[in-house]
């Protein structure tokens, strides 16, 4: 059964279910990715070298978000509404399987 779109910041859309879909399967990426970064950042021999990490883990986060359909700005926009709304978090949950 569909879930009828949550706003929960002001002036934000609200979350579709084909959003829903989009942003489960980039937050998979993005958590692979995170766990790789965290790998590499473990590596790091200066700050210099870490700050290259992260610098490349974001643009591999925000091409990860792209490619599943969803524009980064939207991404973490989804994630402020499902950390101030119910609905929007059991709505993400229930897509992600808990």
């Amino acid at each position: 059964m569909a879930q009828t779109p949550v706003t929960a910041l002001a002036g934000a859309a609200p979350v579709s279910d084909a959003e829903v879909v989009e942003f489960a399967a980039a937050n998979k990426k993005v958590t692979e990715v995170a766990n790789t970064l965290s790998v590499e950042l473990k590596s790091a021999t200066s700050e210099a070298d870490a700050a290259a990490i992260l610098v490349k883990g974001e643009k591999k986060m925000a091409a990860a978000i792209q490619t599943e359909g969803t524009a980064p700005a939207r991404y973490t926009e989804i994630i402020r509404m499902a950390e101030g709304d119910q609905a929007t978090l059991d709505n993400l949950r229930a897509k992600f399987g808990g």
